[in-house]
């Protein structure tokens, strides 16, 4: 059943490709041949953003910030204010101020020098007063290019997504390949437990981990890609097409209620937004299981 959980998550969740310099987009809207050519995307400027999907968007283009919720507040605010509450939002493991397990989501970091932060509006900053260039850090790997980077950041989320599906064993709350180790280090000892991980969470019974695991799958595959004309939004690209040749505007992609005029962007959102889906459902499944 896991597999087939695992394969159907597979098929549900978008990947990224390469992007442009502005927003992550090479291809056009929806409906190429009926759609006047997208302007480059709004959703690209510069707020300081809150978490999930809008603070994809803002961190594409390198000037906003993916805080965690209890920083929400604090990203609220301009300039220097907000730069130094979003820098120190997201370093290392999650803490008792951080949003229980979305705070595991992988984040792209940013380094100048020997400075790294997980806001771009510091290291563009830290650039800027030091005449360094900036580094996009994806899973400990640097990249110069900001597309590449997207493309790595995006792979990342992707294979996490899978282990957000996955059921494993774990023996005190550490995960154990080998579901005969898993048995015998539980038996060698009477304080040694026989547990179930479904990415972060853990659980004490295969009932509440098979459980956990749809409800994760369920989350991110319902996170949908829809597309705006104006006011009017609807699910079928082809219908979107219409619409904005009809109207002689561009289409608009919108997940989770968030706005861009790029694909690639909404894409890397919709990976965001999955992702971060599958963790709160994942939260929830534990908190009833305690």
């Amino acid at each position: 059943m896991v597999r087939m959980l695992v394969a159907s998550m597979a098929m549900s969740i978008a990947t990224v490709s390469m992007a442009c310099d502005t927003c992550g987009c090479r291809d056009k809207a929806p409906e190429a041949t009926q759609v006047k050519a997208a302007e480059k995307a709004q959703a690209c400027q510069t707020t300081c953003a809150t978490t999930g999907a809008q603070a994809a968007v803002t961190q594409v283009a390198g000037e906003g910030a993916a805080c965690s919720e209890a920083d929400k507040a604090a990203c609220i605010a301009k300039g220097e204010e907000c730069a130094t509450a979003c820098a120190t939002a997201c370093e290392g493991e999650p803490n008792a101020a951080q949003a229980s397990l979305v705070g595991y989501m992988p984040k792209m970091t940013f380094k100048v020098g020997d400075e790294s932060t997980c806001c771009p509006k510091t290291a563009a900053a830290l650039a800027k007063k030091n005449s360094n260039h900036m580094h996009y850090m994806v899973n400990n790997v640097s990249y110069d290019d900001k597309a590449e980077a997207m493309g790595a950041h995006a792979k990342q989320l992707h294979e996490y997504m899978m282990d957000l599906v996955r059921i494993q064993y774990a023996v005190n709350g550490e995960c154990v390949a080998c579901p005969d180790s898993a048995k015998a280090m539980a038996a060698s000892c009477t304080s040694k437990n026989l547990q179930y991980k479904v990415g972060p969470a853990t659980f004490d019974s295969a009932e509440a981990a098979i459980k956990a695991s749809v409800m994760a799958w369920n989350a991110a595959k319902n996170v949908s890609m829809q597309y705006a004309v104006g006011d009017e939004v609807t699910t079928c690209s082809k219908s979107a097409g219409a619409m904005a040749e009809k109207a002689s505007c561009s289409v608009e992609y919108v997940v989770n209620g968030q706005r861009t005029n790029c694909s690639q962007t909404a894409k890397y959102m919709q990976t965001v937004a999955s992702v971060e889906s599958a963790l709160k459902a994942l939260e929830t499944a534990s908190a009833g299981d305690a």
